[in-house]
């Protein structure tokens, strides 16, 4: 590295972190550890790519074209100890983000992981699945809270109440609009920059996967055993169907005119237009959420396999063996960057694979069994860790 190129990060990092550190410490704000409004310009360029909610953008397709793949020798940067056992972290402008079982929202720095700001929910966030959206980091806690904070500095900006039911699931934001659901079935639309209820729609079940936003319609899977397609502006129902034989739909996302959904019996394309099913694959229980390229989805089953298969015949790629674990499958679902696949697994493992043949690329053992999906930004890889915190690689 160069003297100039140092100079440039130690430049660059020492104006994101005195930034914060003049606001002149924490104070109390509605019952919550905030800080004191400052107006922060971001320190990253907007040529680097971000990461910032659950499976990278709206429609939960965990594909990024634009990210660097982290190198070959990766080696571990930092990790945290803060606790959050399926943390999903959001990287944003410099800002790792991550919930905790501790009832604190944390914000790091991606550089050596110190703590930039904290701020309290009114319950545990985790598992944490933080979305942001311009300058707000969202996320919900088991007491049934959506919690907007100033991304930069970390102020309770506001509070949206559903009353009971725990919110497991990454909002998605989208038009204006914050779309998450809850443990009473309820899917919720509230104005993105100051909680306002818009609109709210009820299944028939529990909706505990993340919702999918894509031209203006939210996809949401409940509990009820029904894959649902609601105007993302009324709330109006467009569709809701059932997955053959009945299985109960899972993790999801959306691409092309198709939704790609994991159920407890197999996996299935289903028509974003009607519902109808396109196709299905014998897997098992489809333990995480798909990954979608330009010709694959990725998924993983308690078969323990991680599968590549055709999006538009659903014929099999390749299949990729994990290692022994106490539990079976994978709950880490895959992020997808150029042409490498990374996701963790309950046998400790980091994995990189090749996306078109399933080759290994790497693996990096971590201690810790890992059921939180990872974020890849700028060569680094950062994942939640069951034991706790978040692990960052580079």
């Amino acid at each position: 590295m160069g003297g100039g190129e140092a100079r440039e990060q130690f430049a660059q990092k020492t104006t994101r972190r005195d930034a914060l550190k003049r606001l002149g410490g924490a104070t109390i704000i509605g019952g919550a550890l905030s800080t004191l409004p400052i107006s922060v310009q971001a320190t990253r360029t907007s040529k680097q790519d971000d990461w910032p909610m659950f499976k990278y953008d709206t429609a939960r397709t965990s594909h990024s074209r634009r990210s660097k793949r982290p190198r070959k020798s990766s080696r571990e940067l930092w990790r945290t100890t803060h606790l959050g056992s399926g943390t999903s972290p959001a990287v944003v402008d410099g800002i790792v983000y991550h919930g905790s079982r501790n009832h604190q929202l944390y914000a790091y720095d991606v550089d050596d992981g110190s703590v930039l700001w904290a701020s309290e929910a009114e319950a545990s966030l985790d598992p944490s699945r933080p979305s942001v959206a311009n300058g707000i980091v969202y996320d919900g806690d088991i007491a049934g809270y959506l919690n907007a904070f100033n991304a930069q500095t970390g102020d309770l900006l506001w509070r949206f109440d559903t009353g009971e039911g725990q919110l497991s699931s990454g909002a998605v934001v989208a038009n204006g609009m914050a779309f998450f659901g809850s443990f009473t079935g309820v899917l919720y639309a509230v104005n993105a920059t100051t909680g306002d209820e818009h609109w709210r729609v009820e299944t028939g079940g529990i909706i505990d996967h993340s919702p999918a936003y894509h031209n203006g319609t939210v996809y949401i899977s409940s509990t009820d055993r029904h894959m649902y397609a609601i105007d993302g502006g009324t709330g109006t129902i467009k569709w809701m169907s059932p997955l053959p034989g009945g299985d109960r739909p899972r993790g999801f996302a959306v691409s092309d005119g198709s939704i790609y959904v994991g159920g407890q019996g197999g996996f299935y394309a289903l028509d974003s237009a009607d519902g109808s099913n396109r196709w299905q694959f014998d897997s098992g229980w489809v333990t995480n959420s798909p990954t979608v390229s330009d010709r694959f989805v990725y998924f993983g089953s308690n078969r323990n396999y991680v599968y590549a298969v055709e999006r538009k015949s659903g014929e099999e790629q390749w299949r990729f063996a994990l290692g022994d674990a106490r539990f079976d499958g994978i709950i880490s679902s895959p992020a997808l960057v150029r042409n490498s696949l990374y996701f963790g697994s309950y046998d400790h493992n980091i994995y990189a694979l090749n996306a078109k043949t399933g080759t290994l690329q790497w693996a990096y053992d971590t201690g810790s069994e890992l059921t939180g999906s990872p974020a890849v930004v700028n060569r680094n890889l950062y994942i939640g860790i069951r034991l706790g915190g978040i692990l960052a690689l580079g």
